[in-house]
């Protein structure tokens, strides 16, 4: 099963067998907003950068992720969950940390805690997904300050 479709496999209940243990279809910790699209520019740059083609990689994945499901992440297009960033930053050589947007009101990552905009929220030091999910977190409370 692809990521693509966990993503439908949330509307039928069979999320929960896929690899990626339904993090993509329950709708919790899926980056919105600019987030996908800074990614996938990052990836295509990493990928451009070390001379490699797109099957090159999907062919490292091992199969994780389809040609399809690739092209998407580098357009922007793919649902992105911590754990698909984690995997795609790996499989593409890209330092988690590295691509990470800035946000308008200034990122600062520090060792456990991540901070922008007078707001700071915890992560567990050394564990990427823990990092990407702090950033999802802080993402959506400076949208919902702005909201207000």
């Amino acid at each position: 099963m692809t990521t693509r479709d966990v993503a439908g496999a949330a509307d039928t209940g069979d999320a929960g067998c896929s690899r990626l243990e339904g993090a993509i279809g329950d709708g919790i910790g899926v980056a919105t907003g600019p987030f996908p699209r800074h990614f996938g520019a990052r990836l295509v740059a990493e990928r451009r950068r070390s001379r490699r083609p797109l099957w090159v990689v999907a062919t490292r994945g091992k199969g994780e992720f389809t040609l399809r499901d690739l092209r998407d992440a580098e357009a922007g297009l793919l649902p992105l969950d911590a754990a698909t960033v984690v995997r795609l930053a790996d499989l593409y050589g890209v330092a988690v940390r590295e691509a990470l947007p800035p946000m308008a009101r200034g990122l600062e990552i520090r060792q456990g805690s991540l901070h922008a905009g007078g707001v700071s929220v915890d992560y567990r030091p050394g564990d990427t997904r823990s990092m990407v999910d702090a950033y999802f977190r802080l993402a959506r409370t400076l949208r919902s300050i702005d909201d207000e």
